[in-house]
């Protein structure tokens, strides 16, 4: 493999990587957000559902 080829497919590889990253944390936020939405929504309901 050649110089120039190996900095393009490096180039491209760093562009698809963060472009994976920025989609997973983004995920990850709305996903962890979500649970502590149900979190907060069950602790606040628990001691109605308990008593």
């Amino acid at each position: 493999m050649d110089m120039e080829m190996g900095e393009s497919w490096l180039l491209l590889s760093q562009i698809h990587l963060s472009y994976h990253f920025r989609r997973w944390s983004s995920a990850w936020i709305t996903c962890s957000g979500w649970r502590m939405n149900l979190l907060i929504t069950f602790s606040l309901a628990a001691p109605t559902l308990l008593s």
